[in-house]
């Protein structure tokens, strides 16, 4: 519920890939300036009314890859805090089933 302290039970937030390597211009002109900006917004919120967030990083494997080392780390203001899980990932979003079913994903869900 809008302005309330009590966590529901159906509502998460999902941080994915705020990272280092994505502020380097080989990837080219942005099309969301203000990603970090609004899902810092978004953090503090959910924050401060202890809702579940979970904090997904991609490290790739692969040679060459920006995605690896300092690149690999997340931004400013995005490293979790005490009671927010994060997890790393390798290649292709994979979350285990103890954190999709926390988010209420998948079988364990109910979706």
């Amino acid at each position: 519920m809008p302005g309330s302290s009590t966590p529901s039970p159906c509502t998460a937030l999902l941080l994915v890939d705020f990272q280092r390597a994505f502020d380097d211009p080989w990837w080219g002109e942005r099309n969301n300036p203000k990603a970090e900006r609004n899902a810092l917004r978004l953090l503090q919120s959910f924050r401060a009314r202890r809702e579940p967030i979970f904090h997904v990083r991609h490290v790739s494997t692969e040679d060459g890859s920006l995605l690896v080392g300092a690149g690999a780390e997340l931004k400013d203001g995005f490293y979790p805090l005490t009671g927010e899980t994060s997890d790393r990932e390798i290649g292709e979003t994979q979350l285990s089933s103890e954190r999709t079913s926390k988010i209420g994903y998948g079988p364990e869900g109910g979706n």
